[in-house]
């Protein structure tokens, strides 16, 4: 049955928190509901919360047709997630950032079973914002010229999907993509402990994330908010402890087990060094294995500047934090991550988003936001497919759909980008010998091409924003320049034409000045950053 704490010591008239079970949930959520979801992977995702909205889908049939908001994609690709809700009839749109955890739900998308719009994160963020302030629309210029921009897919990622969200307008000679303010009736969050009035703390959470954000705009679209908790406290919780007071929470749900649906991180379940709480001492890890990977993190090392701050992508950029801890310059920069936390040693796989001893964390919107405006000194991304422009893809391709993520807000608003990726792909092996890089087998496919699948990031744009951009791989590196890619360093042992210009469906520019790739890269001794 539906349990009702009611503080005895309350006044008349004052609210109660209201605790729910596990079957109370999905009669809590009406058809065609817009529903905005926390989480950044694991972290801060409602995991109970969304297997009781699916269990009542099965069971009794009900919510159906629900209008998903979400970020990050949080999800493990093993059901878990926005994926607990990846079924036929509950799921009628999505509006999402990230998809590559998130194999149930991108089927549905990819059969045309559910209308999907592809944002960058930092725009779903600000349309939060939008419902806090009851603005009719927000504007932004995240996305211009990608396939975010109403002119080209309007973040469309399937044919069922018809309507485009946004259009351009014109303010003070300067474009913007409108988006109309959505209508948000439920918000799904997570915290640590609820107290007697229902105020939440999250003190073992890797950072405030969009929690704060959910429950507000939730609040003022007329909507209702649901909290997952570790635990309820029969005492008032004290005001530094409290990130969502209680008047923005109308049920609080108590998980039955924690190390199901309450984890801190895919791999972790709690620990206190990922929240803020302690620091540990990090045993030094064994150095990274020189392959390809390391080279190509190795030459994208450095680009880093002495007391800057920097942002790292998923994949062969995550290695770079390794590097930096291999080379002892970790604590002489400031890293950071899409979600927020700043510092200390990033995680990746399935605790991306996290870190070991961070020195702080802020709310996810706020960190894009101080992206936005040109505070991180130098970012490494992914490289999927590149064209002789300089256009990038890593969002969509003709079997896969991750998503942008924050890819847009992090490339549209750092100084310097550097895209990190090998030159080819599916089944390339290189062996790195007395300091040269040799090619044992070829990647069947090429990454540099003429024509992208879908355009991530615009090489125009970044040209107008004055940015510097490189693209490094195993055995070169590229420029952008306002007349395309230019070929500027060579890996050691590499041949130019068989090795470079034949795997390239473009001719690249070649700088007079070509230079071999920095001997210490291929060395197995360290760099000495």
């Amino acid at each position: 049955m539906t349990l009702f704490y009611i503080l005895a010591e309350c006044d008349k008239g004052e609210d109660m928190t209201k605790l729910i079970n596990f079957d109370d949930i999905g009669g809590l959520v009406k058809d065609k509901a817009r529903v905005a979801v926390s989480g950044f992977f694991a972290s801060a995702s409602p995991e109970e919360v969304l297997e009781a909205i699916r269990d009542s889908f099965l069971k009794k049939g009900y919510p159906k047709n629900l209008k998903i908001m979400h970020g990050p994609g949080s999800g493990n690709a093993d059901g878990t997630g926005i994926d607990r809700l990846a079924l036929p009839g509950l799921i009628d749109e999505i509006i999402i950032s990230h998809l590559a955890t998130l194999k149930e739900t991108s089927k549905l998308i990819a059969d045309n079973k559910i209308k999907c719009y592809d944002l960058p994160y930092g725009t779903i963020l600000r349309l939060y914002d939008s419902a806090i302030r009851s603005e009719n629309f927000m504007l932004t210029k995240l996305g211009l010229s990608t396939f975010v921009d109403p002119r080209l897919d309007g973040g469309r990622f399937n044919t069922l999907t018809k309507d485009v969200l946004g259009e351009i307008v014109t303010v003070l000679k300067e474009e913007f993509i409108a988006y109309k303010t959505p209508k948000i009736d439920l918000g799904l969050i997570r915290g640590t402990r609820a107290d007697i009035f229902g105020n939440i703390s999250i003190e073992d959470e890797i950072g405030p994330l969009d929690l704060l954000q959910i429950a507000m705009a939730s609040k003022n679209s007329g909507g209702k908010v649901i909290c997952q908790v570790k635990e309820v406290v029969d005492e008032k919780l004290s005001p530094d402890k409290i990130s969502i007071p209680g008047n923005l929470v109308d049920y609080v749900f108590v998980t039955s087990k924690a190390e199901k649906y309450h984890r801190q991180t895919w791999d972790y379940l709690n620990e206190d060094s990922l929240s803020g709480k302690i620091n540990i001492e990090l045993s030094s890890k064994n150095p990274l294995p020189l392959n390809m990977k390391k080279v190509i993190a190795r030459r994208a090392a450095l680009e880093i500047k002495k007391d800057s701050i920097v942002n790292m992508g998923v994949g062969v950029p995550e290695l770079v934090a390794d590097i930096c801890d291999e080379e002892g310059i970790k604590d002489k920069i400031t890293l950071t991550q899409d979600s927020g936390v700043l510092g200390g040693l990033p995680l990746k796989g399935g605790s991306f988003g996290a870190a070991l001893n961070s020195k702080g964390a802020m709310p996810s919107k706020d960190f894009l936001d101080f992206t936005a405006g040109g505070g991180i000194e130098t970012s490494f991304l992914g490289l999927a497919e590149v064209d002789g422009f300089g256009n990038l893809n890593v969002s969509r391709f003709e079997n896969s759909m991750p998503g942008c993520g924050g890819f847009i807000d992090i490339a549209q608003g750092t100084k310097n980008l550097v895209f990190c990726g090998s030159l080819t792909a599916g089944g390339l092996k290189v062996e790195i010998k007395d300091g040269e890089l040799q090619i044992v087998q070829e990647g069947k496919i090429k990454k540099f091409v003429k024509s992208i699948f879908q355009r991530t990031f615009s090489a125009k744009s970044a040209l107008e924003n004055g940015q510097n951009v490189i693209y490094v791989t195993e055995r070169c590196v590229f420029r952008l320049s306002p007349k395309g890619l230019i070929l500027e360093e060579i890996a050691p042992g590499v041949d130019l034409e068989r090795d470079i210009l034949k795997n390239i469906e473009f001719e690249p520019l070649i700088s007079d000045q070509l230079k071999i790739m920095d001997s210490r890269i291929f060395s197995p001794e360290k760099m000495h950053l």
